[in-house]
């Protein structure tokens, strides 16, 4: 079964397999996500995660985050996919990272590059329309 890409159903499924990652120490970060140009307007949603498993994934705003990750929803898509590094998006504008962006793209590189951690977005890309 296949979600569309940012709707509730999409974050739910998020949050269901994130819950399953193995724990990681340390991987503690509270990211907000704000995509524009989603077929419903701008989707704003939040990823809460502790010891590297998704504990809370929910649409809306996050009253406190870590990190705000804005970005395009043809450019957050093509992240998703793995067509676009996180890196490179940052480095070009295409992905805007206010707050704690050291700790999420270096502090936590190894943990976003690990096999687990990128198993999951790959089952992600593969569950959106």
């Amino acid at each position: 079964m296949s979600e569309p890409f940012l709707s509730e159903g999409w974050v739910a499924a998020l949050a269901e397999r994130g819950a399953a990652l193995p724990e990681v120490p340390g991987a503690d970060l509270v990211l907000q996500h704000e995509i524009a140009g989603a077929p419903d307007g701008k989707v704003r949603f939040h990823l809460e995660w502790r010891n590297g498993q998704l504990a809370t994934a929910a649409i809306g705003k996050h009253a406190e985050p870590d990190v705000m990750v804005q970005a395009k929803a043809p450019d957050a898509l093509r992240v998703l996919r793995g067509e676009l590094s996180p890196d490179v998006a940052f480095m070009q504008g295409r992905l805007k990272i206010d707050g704690a962006y050291r700790t999420l793209l270096i502090d936590l590189r190894e943990w976003r590059l690990s096999e687990p951690y990128r198993e999951l977005w790959n089952a992600m890309a593969e569950l959106t329309d």
